[in-house]
């Protein structure tokens, strides 16, 4: 089940320990920002009998753009569908609300990184069109240039 903006302590907590348990995709720096992020940004949560699954955080940036912010998967749900239920419900839910595009950042194709190969390629199969590359994009640094993917919703 999806839920949105539950930000009961548990479920809080439970985002957070889902990005702790992927270091190849969240560094420290990520933990504290997912932590400050999850408390002012839309929150999209799939939880079953009390078990956070997934998570997707929302940006507002303007009045027909929602970017996703972050986005984590338990490990054990990996391949299961999680991720796409939650971009599912979210991309449905922001329709309703009158958002048209749905943006998300993340490591550039420029760089061999195999876990980011997956996320990329998962946000391919969920409809999203690579829109630019930002190298370097100053605010993850020179190490880390940005692709920047759209869907419309």
């Amino acid at each position: 089940m999806i839920i949105l903006n539950d930000r009961s302590r548990k479920n809080i907590d439970d985002c957070i320990y889902i990005a702790k348990t992927l270091p190849e995709f969240f560094n420290d720096d990520g933990i504290k920002k997912i932590s400050k992020d999850i408390e002012k940004h839309d929150v999209y949560i799939d939880s079953e009998e009390g078990i956070v699954k997934g998570f997707a955080t929302i940006n507002i940036k303007s009045e027909s753009i929602a970017e996703i912010s972050w986005m984590a998967v338990d490990k054990r749900f990996h391949r299961n569908r999680t991720g796409s239920k939650i971009m599912d419900f979210m991309a449905k839910d922001l329709k309703e609300k009158g958002y048209k595009i749905l943006e998300v950042k993340t490591l550039s194709h420029i760089v061999d990184y195999e876990p980011y190969k997956r996320t990329r390629n998962f946000y391919s199969k969920q409809g999203f069109m690579l829109l630019e590359t930002i190298d370097p994009y100053p605010e993850w640094g020179p190490e880390n240039p940005c692709d920047i993917y759209i869907k419309i919703i």
